[in-house]
């Protein structure tokens, strides 16, 4: 129980008890507060992120913020600059619901760094934050920084409820202040905000989740060049706002890592009504007429689109707008079917005979 001013009988420490399963809250006297040290976090990112806080990172669907988060994770695992800052070296837990193992292996291989055994642990498809697994691993683990991707794999809660979404997401903070650690969550952009500036109003799901972040980062494709992306922070409590700027960042497609070339001017980069993607040039239909088969593998699309000078980042586009098309069906992750009109047809007629 907390002791108080005797000469004010106010409470004088922060300190909570639970009775009767609810918490009471304690509250400090101003005054005495007024007296208190202040205590500054250190930067786990030099002018990104601190060491404790909820982090979110946003982007389009193919531009790239599996391979943006793996380049933090490792730049934290090692101690090293990412895009260009400063960071704190320390034990990084990733939660990997969005790709399969095979997968994240090749890219780490070919991101091709070197670690301390321990220090980069990686857990795929774990059980729900919802389940208290998350934290046994934070007492086991100590580690610095948290990746959860994607969020909307990892819970529960419905993606666009904002009372599931903000009960979720405070879980989630009291843990960082708890386990003194980071934690960033991945999630994805609306459909349809391809002609948008960079906004957190793009982020898909609950509005309320942009509220409760300390801080979240923006990513999207460049309509200019398949190898360029535009990075920004979207919310940057403790920082600067300069931090808003949008910067250029090059991704190398033998490295799979990221090079911030500085900051932009966005609206060069964006796809305006009538034009700046390629994706209608790229002919995902033609592709599977071409190997006359009705199923792919998204590394065999990745190759017919490199082959016409394309870059990945098409291929993921192109194949993204077929699903949304309904002219291809996604079995699971990296595997996508034609849809056959005729073929559907014909399984009709068949039933009715």
């Amino acid at each position: 129980m907390p002791t108080e001013d005797e000469e004010h009988g106010l409470p004088v420490s922060s300190s909570a008890s639970i009775k009767g399963g609810k918490e009471i809250i304690w509250f400090y006297d101003a005054a005495l507060l007024q007296n208190q040290p202040l205590v500054s976090k250190p930067d786990l990112v030099e002018g990104r992120m601190k060491t404790v806080g909820l982090y979110m990172l946003s982007g389009e669907e193919g531009c790239g913020k599996s391979l943006f988060a793996m380049n933090l994770a490792l730049s934290i695992c090692c101690g090293t600059d990412f895009l260009g800052r400063t960071t704190i070296k320390g034990r990084v837990l990733y939660i990997d619901n969005e790709i399969d193992q095979d997968e994240f292996n090749s890219r780490l291989k070919k991101m091709n760094r070197t670690y301390e055994p321990g220090t980069f642990v990686v857990l795929f498809n774990a059980p729900v934050i919802e389940e208290g697994y998350l934290e046994e691993r934070l007492i086991a683990l100590k580690p610095a920084l948290v990746i959860v991707d994607s969020f909307y794999l990892a819970t529960l809660a419905k993606e666009n409820d904002n009372d599931s979404i903000k009960k979720v997401l405070f879980q989630l903070k009291d843990l960082t202040s708890k386990h003194n650690c980071a934690i960033l969550f991945v999630t994805h952009f609306h459909k349809g905000t391809r002609d948008n500036i960079l906004h957190m109003d793009n982020t898909a799901g609950a509005g309320v989740q942009n509220r409760i972040v300390d801080g979240s980062f923006l990513l999207r494709l460049s309509a200019k060049n398949e190898a360029q992306r535009i990075f920004k922070s979207g919310k940057v409590r403790s920082f600067s706002s300069k931090e808003k700027t949008p910067h250029l960042l090059i991704l190398n497609e033998d490295t799979l890592w990221f090079e911030d070339k500085g900051e932009v001017n966005e609206e060069e980069h964006v796809a305006h009504q009538g034009g700046g993607h390629r994706t209608e040039s790229f002919d995902i239909l033609k592709v599977f007429e071409d190997k006359g088969r009705d199923m792919l593998v998204r590394s065999e699309v990745v190759a017919a689109a490199k082959e016409l000078k394309y870059g990945s980042a098409t291929a993921d586009r192109a194949l993204q707008d077929a699903v949304d098309a309904g002219t291809i069906t996604k079995l699971r992750q990296g595997v996508y079917q034609l849809v056959k009109a005729d073929d559907d047809k014909m399984n009709l007629s068949s039933d009715k005979s």
